[in-house]
């Protein structure tokens, strides 16, 4: 993935493409495996991703190879759930989209910002 796109910290990126083509997946696989590797933290603003509960669901089915959501396959168990919900709460914070109205490159910025300023913190 390097010659097509090289990961740097405190890089501020913004994906965007045509709607319903991949972009939310690619990036939640994307920051999974930094945490996860590396132990990145990363801030989400995903104004169009559903409820940040939705995108915790996702992004605990990455982290934990088993699905969230009824279906044919085995389920993640409470248990399970529980472990990969403590993890993302260590590597992701979630920036309200219904509290921007309109937001701004600089206002997404500053709370990049201040995310990088307490994920520093011990």
């Amino acid at each position: 993935m390097d010659k097509a796109f090289r990961v740097l910290p405190g890089q501020f990126v913004v994906v965007t493409g045509v709607p319903n083509h991949g972009k939310s997946q690619w990036l939640d696989q994307l920051a999974v495996q930094m945490a996860r590797l590396h132990g990145w933290k990363w801030a989400v603003f995903s104004p169009e991703g559903g409820s940040a509960e939705h995108h915790i669901a996702t992004l605990a089915e990455i982290w934990l190879g088993a699905p969230f959501h009824e279906g044919p396959t085995q389920r993640m168990t409470e248990d399970q759930l529980g472990i990969a919900c403590n993890w993302i709460r260590d590597h992701f914070t979630f920036i309200n989209a219904k509290k921007q109205r309109r937001p701004s490159t600089g206002s997404l910025r500053g709370q990049k910002q201040r995310c990088s300023a307490t994920a520093s913190r011990p």
